[in-house]
């Protein structure tokens, strides 16, 4: 069994190059950043279907960046929805009132190429980033593996060498991704968290490293991965 693994792992590097475990944003992302770069990849993914699972992928400015460098941003603008919110801390939003008994309201993005970007910060909790981190993942991953494979993956002589030039890449990915994960996981944990506290003594240790985080709103939004 495992020696069948291995033949058929060996045939996808063979045909493919580079295989991404996972159809989700982070997998379809790099896999279309790869494919700018000239890298080839094959995509798994158990699902046959397209799932429809959850309400919706909030995309802030930073995430529009990173679409942008994806060569798909302006064709999302045109097609992307309006975000429906109830309960939500609108911040820079150009609100649009529907005349209906929908108690839900329709909320506008400021366009996202001025320098004036606007955030919609969920009141339940986190601090939906979890789409556009995902997209800056991407960006930053195939980048770090173009710029270790310029003629590609077949263009490598051997397998060490290849095992080589991908952990320079990777170790470069984690080393530039690793501050930035980091403050947008603590601080959607600790948000989260801070929201759901029921004790004084939870709250009290919450609120100080929610204030060390720091209270500027956009500092996520206004993040830029750089160009693919």
């Amino acid at each position: 069994m495992e020696q069948c693994r291995k033949k058929e792992e060996e045939g996808w590097r063979k045909s493919h190059g580079i295989v991404i475990i996972g159809g989700g944003i982070g997998g379809l992302a790099t896999a279309l950043a790869l494919h700018r770069k000239g890298l080839s990849s094959l995509v798994l993914e158990r699902s046959e279907t397209v799932r429809t699972d959850g309400v919706c992928i909030a995309v802030h400015a930073n995430g529009w960046r990173a679409l942008d460098q994806l060569g798909i941003g302006t064709e999302l603008r045109e097609t992307t929805n309006s975000i429906a919110c109830n309960g939500c801390q609108i911040d820079g939003w150009k609100e649009k009132q529907e005349k209906s008994l929908n108690p839900y309201k329709t909320f506008k993005p400021i366009d996202t190429d001025s320098g004036s970007h606007g955030t919609l910060i969920s009141t339940v909790g986190g601090i939906g980033q979890g789409g556009s981190a995902a997209l800056e993942d991407a960006v930053v991953l195939a980048r770090s593996i173009s710029r270790a494979l310029p003629g590609g993956v077949h263009a490598v002589t051997s397998d060490l060498e290849l095992h080589k030039k991908i952990s320079a890449a990777m170790g470069k990915y984690v080393r530039e991704r690793r501050a930035r994960v980091f403050t947008l996981s603590l601080e959607a944990f600790v948000t989260g968290a801070l929201l759901t506290a029921k004790s004084l003594a939870k709250y009290l240790v919450l609120v100080p490293i929610l204030v060390l985080l720091g209270s500027e709103s956009r500092r996520h939004t206004n993040y830029d991965c750089g160009r693919l």
